[in-house]
């Protein structure tokens, strides 16, 4: 309403003052120039007068109407929301970053431990160190095959957690393993108790009843046959007519047929 009633006083302004310009160009001769000149710019400035009221009263209004809700979304929550889906996208592009730079690292650390250990494995091998293990110890210990998996699985362990590091998952990761080596190094102690002590108290047996002693040649189950070298507390340790030695468990011999033939 405000708005019609002020463009029809705009629209009456102008058509009388076009009307009193035309007069006063009529009575030109009458009417001094300088009196026509003001009657203009004080009509030019009642229209100017009346535009700024329509502006600030009718075109302000509503340019805030639809302006201002724009800026309050684009501001508040949905600048928020934006920003947390800026972010999001940032932490995925990370973690795939992250992960890729895993693979590669993983993929690396594999092709560099069979590398070496197969390295190490030739080495190991020219210079012949199972002859001299077997020389020392006097029987057969695969040290260049255990040394070159040692190395191997070392740098494939260091690889695995490296990889883990870079996704952040190593701490977790490394809870478990240690958590799973504790429960092996239980079991394997479970299990070597139970090997272990009847051979344990088989030998006490042996060693304090003295009936086998060392230089004595015994058989064993029609199987096994050789001198007895040397009684412990575990194992009994035998002598082949072919030069071989032979490690019986002391539970094997409480449980087997023994003939023992003592030496001179």
């Amino acid at each position: 309403m405000a708005c019609s009633v002020l463009l029809l006083y705009l629209v009456v302004l102008s058509s009388c003052s076009s009307a009193c310009i035309c007069s006063i160009s009529n009575w030109s001769p009458i009417v001094p120039c300088e009196y026509s000149l003001s009657f203009k710019l004080f009509q030019a400035e009642k229209q100017i007068c009346c535009l700024t009221v329509i502006f600030k009263n009718i075109v302000l209004p509503n340019l805030y109407k639809t302006i201002i809700p724009l800026f309050y979304f684009m501001n508040e929550s949905n600048l928020s929301a934006v920003a947390e889906t800026v972010g999001t996208l940032k932490n995925i592009s990370l973690i795939f970053n992250n992960f890729l730079l895993a693979l590669f690292i993983l993929a690396g650390g594999f092709f560099i431990g069979r590398f070496i250990g197969k390295l190490v494995q030739k080495i190991l091998r020219g210079i012949e160190l199972d002859g001299l293990a077997k020389k020392v110890f006097k029987r057969n210990i695969p040290l260049q095959d255990s040394i070159s998996f040692v190395i191997s699985g070392a740098i494939y362990l260091l690889s695995i957690i490296l990889a883990l590091k870079e996704i952040g998952i190593a701490a977790p990761v490394f809870r478990w393993l240690a958590a799973a080596f504790i429960v092996l190094i239980l079991i394997s102690a479970a299990l070597y108790v139970k090997d272990a002590v009847p051979s344990i108290i088989s030998g006490l047996k042996i060693i304090g009843s003295r009936q086998i002693r060392a230089g004595d040649h015994i058989k064993i189950d029609e199987h096994t046959e050789g001198d007895v070298i040397k009684v412990d507390l575990t194992e009994l340790r035998l002598k082949t007519e072919k030069g071989d030695l032979i490690y019986v468990p002391n539970s094997i011999i409480s449980k087997s047929k023994v003939e023992i033939r003592k030496k001179l």
